[in-house]
Parts: C-alpha cells; sequence; structure tokens
C-alpha cells in the first residue's frame, strides 16, 4: 500500500532581474548601504578601493551603498573584516543623513585617529556618548 504524498509547494526564493529593476529598495538597505558608504569612508577608501578588495566593480559597491542591490551576509561579512567593523554596525542607525547632501559627504576623509574614536565610542554609554559630544563641540575649532 503506497501512501500519498501532499503536493511540494514551490517558493520564490529570489526575484529576477526584472522585479527587482521596478521594486523600491526596503529601508533595511538603504540603512545598510547608507552604512556601508559610512564606514568605507571613515576607512577613506574609495568605491573603487573597496570594489577591489572584494573582487566587485565600483558600480556593484554604488549599487549595495544606494540600496538598489541587497547584501549577501557572507558579503557583509567580507565588507566587515576589510572595514574593521562589527556586522551589527550596517544595521544600526537611520538609514539616511537626513539633511545631508551625498555629494557632501562623498568627498570625506577620515583618519585612523577618527576612526579609532568612533570605534571606540560603541562601548560608551549614551550619557558619556553625549558628554563626549559636547567636549568635542567646545574643543572643536571653527570652521
Amino acid at each position: 500500500m503506497s501512501a500519498q504524498r501532499a503536493p511540494i509547494e514551490l517558493i520564490e526564493l529570489d526575484q529576477s532581474p526584472a522585479e527587482t529593476a521596478a521594486t523600491p529598495p526596503k529601508e533595511v538597505d538603504l540603512r545598510v548601504g547608507q552604512n556601508l558608504r559610512n564606514a568605507r569612508n571613515l576607512r577613506g577608501l574609495t568605491q573603487r578601493q573597496l570594489g577591489e578588495a572584494v573582487d566587485l566593480t565600483l558600480q556593484q559597491i554604488q549599487k549595495y551603498e544606494n540600496g538598489s542591490n541587497r547584501i549577501t551576509v557572507s558579503r557583509l561579512h567580507q565588507f566587515s573584516e576589510i572595514l574593521n567593523v562589527p556586522v551589527a554596525q550596517f544595521f544600526s542607525g537611520p538609514a539616511t543623513n537626513a539633511g545631508v547632501d551625498d555629494d557632501e559627504t562623498d568627498g570625506l576623509k577620515f583618519s585612523a585617529d577618527d576612526f579609532e574614536m568612533l570605534t571606540l565610542s560603541h562601548r560608551l554609554s549614551s550619557r558619556m556618548k553625549r558628554r563626549l559630544i559636547c567636549l568635542i563641540e567646545e574643543m572643536a575649532e571653527p570652521a
């Protein structure tokens, strides 16, 4: 006597290129892309340099950073190692820099000290971060 099997339900794992082109980026994709851009800028790398480090084109890095292409977990792990940031950092904070034009942030270069300060600040409590910001504002030279 043979047992009847239930029909197998097929699920779609990924969208075709035609479907993704018409689909606007999701909030999380925008956030991850913006945080990738910020981490890259903090390391003083160009999109081309980051792409070369992971064997991708400049255009692919641009698509990741603007959220039009999703980044796989394994690729995020590669980026985290190259940029020396935890993977979780790509998911933190707001999706965009409100009121800041991308043209203003693209040319920013950060020193190793800037990056170290940012990295260490993740260990501070919110209260201590606020105090540090106030201190830096007082010490900073006018623009």
